[in-house]
């Protein structure tokens, strides 16, 4: 671990300056916590949008005052693109070159030398990330990755510089809650995240409300969490919570939580009979 610490520290050496995307998660927080000791001039700059919920939008600006890290909150418009909306599997694409042209244009502005992003070397591994794409297509540089650092070692780190967010659970946008080619508006974003305030006021595990249809939310769950929440939880007032906000459907998905990428995938799939 120790090493790898050293390591992250040797990349951020070689820039005089960067702006950093920074979500407020445990990956965008050792980054830019590590970074604005290791580089002359940083900024962090979270994006806010109706795909970003008020609360991961708090923990940001906590975190970053917290530190003394330089930060600024932009608004952007991911939604004002046809791909956007129309939510195919490339949909991240299009999110994350809206976040980098963004980001792109204010490190010009404030002659910063790079944008960074906190992929890691699990995300570069075992999953596909069309956003990826994107950051590399706009010259966006991985410090994590290229320190080899993966998602666990990314927490362990994060515990031993005594940072909050080291147990934070993951996070991801308001968009990955809705499923592949059901169109993404601001309405249905509101909806998911009053869903999932909804939750939250009852449920203290990690969780995610998919959307998985104009009047269908299905909750997925770890599944070792399972038990727990069927006795601490009154579901039957939950569900109704739910329907107030318009899912005439609530279901609970046995199979328990996977990223909604992998997940797809799986969909395609050919099932034997």
């Amino acid at each position: 671990m120790v090493s790898r610490i050293a390591r992250l520290r040797r990349v951020l050496r070689r820039y005089e300056s960067a702006v950093v995307a920074f979500s407020g998660g445990v990956d965008s927080s050792l980054l830019a916590y590590v970074a604005a000791q290791e580089i002359p001039r940083v900024l962090a700059v979270t994006a806010c949008s109706e795909t970003y919920s008020a609360a991961e939008l708090r923990a940001a600006r906590a975190f970053a005052r917290a530190h003394g890290i330089a930060h600024q909150v932009i608004r952007t418009r991911e939604l004002a693109d046809g791909r956007f909306r129309r939510n195919r599997p490339d949909r991240c694409y299009h999110c994350k070159h809206e976040l980098f042209s963004v980001l792109e244009r204010i490190r010009a502005d404030g002659r910063y030398a790079v944008v960074m992003d906190a992929t890691n070397a699990d995300d570069l591994a075992h999953d596909v990330r069309p956003g990826h794409r994107a950051a590399l297509r706009l010259g966006v540089v991985s410090p994590l990755a290229e320190a080899g650092m993966r998602k666990r070692e990314v927490r362990a780190v994060s515990r031993r510089l005594g940072l909050s967010t080291h147990d934070r659970p993951a996070a991801a946008c308001l968009a990955s809650r809705v499923a592949f080619g059901t169109p993404i508006s601001a309405d249905v974003l509101r909806r998911v995240a009053r869903a999932e305030e909804a939750v939250r006021l009852v449920w203290d595990g990690f969780f995610r409300v998919r959307h998985d249809a104009e009047d269908t939310a299905r909750l997925e769950l770890l599944p070792q969490d399972f038990a727990r929440f069927f006795r601490s939880v009154d579901v039957r007032r939950l569900a109704g919570c739910l329907h107030r906000l318009g899912y005439a459907t609530v279901t609970f998905d046995l199979d328990g939580y996977m990223p909604a990428g992998v997940r797809h995938r799986l969909r395609q799939v050919p099932r034997r009979a």
